[in-house]
C-alpha cells in the first residue's frame, strides 16, 4: 500500500498555513486537483492574489491517515492558524453542490470497484475518497449513472 503525505497549502511568501490535507497522490498532482476545487473555501483562496504552494508535513501508512491529518488539524490551530479545513474534514460547513449538482448522499458510504469487478475500498463518503485525490465531482457522476468510470474504478453506494 503507497504511503499518505500529510501536507500543507500554504502562503509562499509568508508561510501561513491554510489547509491541512492528506493524499497518496504526488503533491504536485494534489496542488493541481485544489486549484480546479469546487468546494467555496478552496476556490475562494485559489482567486486571490496570495502565491500559494504546498508542503509536506510528514509521511504515514494508509492506516494512519485520518489520525495523523487530524493531529496536524488540531496542532496547526493549536498553534492559531485559522485553516479553512472543516471540522477534521468530515463535516463540510461548504456546499454540498457539485458543479449544479446536489449531492444529496453525501454522507453515505461509497465502494470502489476494479473495472472487472474487483472490491477495492469502502469509503465513509464522496468527501473521503476526495481528500485521496479522486474527483468528487466525476464519483457523483459514476454514482449517479451519467458516466461509467472514474479514476478506471466503478463507484456504487454502500448496500
Amino acid at each position: 500500500m503507497k504511503p499518505v503525505t500529510i501536507y500543507t497549502i500554504s502562503d509562499a511568501d509568508t508561510g501561513y498555513v491554510h489547509y491541512v490535507g492528506a493524499t497518496i497522490q504526488p503533491l504536485k498532482s494534489r496542488f493541481s486537483a485544489h486549484k480546479n476545487s469546487v468546494t467555496v473555501k478552496m476556490m475562494e483562496l485559489f482567486k486571490s492574489d496570495t502565491p500559494l504552494e504546498i508542503l509536506p508535513v510528514e509521511t504515514c501508512q494508509f492506516n494512519q491517515a485520518d489520525k495523523m491529518e487530524k493531529y496536524w488539524i488540531m496542532q496547526f490551530r493549536s498553534w492559531g492558524f485559522n485553516l479553512i479545513n472543516s471540522e477534521f474534514n468530515r463535516t463540510y460547513s461548504m456546499t454540498n453542490n457539485v458543479r449544479g449538482y446536489e449531492i444529496e448522499r453525501d454522507n453515505e458510504e461509497i465502494e470502489q470497484y476494479t473495472i472487472g469487478g474487483r472490491l477495492i475500498r469502502v469509503w465513509e463518503n464522496i468527501r473521503q475518497a476526495e481528500r485521496f485525490g479522486y474527483n468528487a465531482c466525476r464519483i457523483y457522476f459514476v454514482l449517479n449513472g451519467k458516466q461509467k468510470l472514474h479514476a478506471k474504478c466503478r463507484w456504487k453506494f454502500k448496500r
